[in-house]
């Protein structure tokens, strides 16, 4: 049986895997350093960090802060277990809350089982007082390798606890298929269901809300160990080295670098600048985002309706379809940008916005558009400057 210890950092606000012979100590056997974290929300300057002193019986102001310690500025070194707790709002009354104390992450090759025990503190809380620890509970959660059946509902944890149930999947597959799939570490909202979903290319779950489930299925099978030459193919793209590596840095790479065809850039060259991009002019990629709606085929006719032709010199605005989507008109000022400047300077001025990209940004390129014929040149020209 392998097991493995998390405790909290305070300084970090993350969690650590602790060594120490208190990691497999019952928990009701370990000194604890009880943290609270206190902002009021309508008053900024009520804001403290404190640490409970069984010494001086008293909260006391926090100075420094590691693993498995915290110093007060009143000069008590205080060693334990962290159970960190926040007050965020004044109207919020101090009282029991259940606060993490520590992960275990057990691994039993021998069963094919992994669980994650999650042991919590119920601390009542009162202001000005100590905390009073009323109980401890401990929820547990497991899955049994290769079907990865689990026997709760749902499953969530700080991501580092995530990384070692993922690590002694990865074993369990090894031993079954022979090598070790590949884990994801970025951030992903469920990425241990992901892992069980596509144990061999876990960056694919990032695709599910561009196609409908069937579709997905069928493109992207449990058993398909390479799924980037099949998601190249579904979004028209050539499956170059160049892209591949950058697909499993970040697989929204893949349709970035199709909506930066869709704009008018297509030097691949120009693209990697774009690839550490989570967000797409303030849009994120995914499911809440709206980018995966504009990348479905279009028709040679829709898409001519998303770029600039010199027929737009001469429409005013009661001429245009008043219900442009964001897309169209970014589409629009880009195909009108690239008459002016090099797909370089497009390029340059695309990535630049990206970091402060606000709703402002696009109410501008509404604007532009359906206004376009009335703006005075010198004003078109200073678009393409700034």
């Amino acid at each position: 049986m392998k097991e493995r210890y998390f405790l909290f950092d305070y300084s970090k606000k993350d969690w650590y895997e602790s060594h120490e012979q208190m990691a497999g100590t019952d928990m009701k056997d370990i000194p604890l350093v009880q943290v609270i974290s206190y902002a009021n929300w309508f008053a900024d300057t009520e804001e403290w960090e404190k640490a409970w002193c069984e010494q001086h019986h008293a909260y006391e102001d926090i100075q420094e802060s590691g693993e498995g310690f915290v110093l007060t500025k009143a000069g008590c070194r205080l060693e334990g277990a962290v159970l960190f707790s926040e007050q965020r709002d004044p109207r919020d009354p101090w009282e029991v809350r259940t606060i993490t104390g520590r992960y275990c992450v057990c691994h039993d090759p021998e069963q094919g089982l992994i669980t994650v025990h999650s042991e919590s503190a119920y601390v009542a809380l009162v202001e000005g007082l100590e905390p009073v620890i009323k109980s401890w509970h401990e929820h547990v959660y497991s899955w049994r390798m290769p079907t990865g059946e689990l026997n709760a509902s749902h499953f969530y944890s700080p991501s580092v606890i995530e990384d070692a149930v993922l690590d002694a999947m990865a074993e369990e597959l090894e031993k079954h298929y022979g090598f070790p799939p590949k884990v994801l570490r970025r951030h992903w909202n469920d990425r241990i269901k992901a892992f069980l979903q596509n144990p061999w290319d876990m960056n694919i779950c990032y695709f599910q809300p561009y196609f409908d489930e069937e579709t997905f299925q069928k493109l992207f099978p449990k058993e398909q160990q390479d799924n980037f030459a099949v998601l190249c193919r579904a979004f028209g793209l050539d499956a170059t080295q160049m892209l591949r590596q950058a697909y499993e840095k970040n697989p929204y790479a893949v349709p970035i670098a199709m909506m930066l065809i869709r704009l008018g850039i297509s030097q691949q060259s120009l693209w990697p600048v774009f690839f550490d991009l989570d967000e797409f002019c303030g849009e994120e990629m995914g499911l809440e985002g709206r980018w995966h709606q504009p990348l479905v085929s279009l028709s040679e006719d829709e898409q001519q309706t998303l770029t600039y032709s010199d027929d737009y010199d001469e429409l005013e605005p009661q001429d245009l379809d008043l219900d442009f989507s964001p897309w169209e008109n970014l589409c629009f000022y880009c195909s009108w940008h690239l008459t002016r400047a090099s797909q370089e300077h497009l390029a340059e001025w695309l990535r630049r916005e990206q970091e402060g990209w606000w709703n402002g940004n696009w109410k501008i390129l509404d604007l532009f558009r359906r206004y376009f014929a009335s703006l005075p040149e010198a004003w078109k020209e200073d678009i393409l400057r700034e």
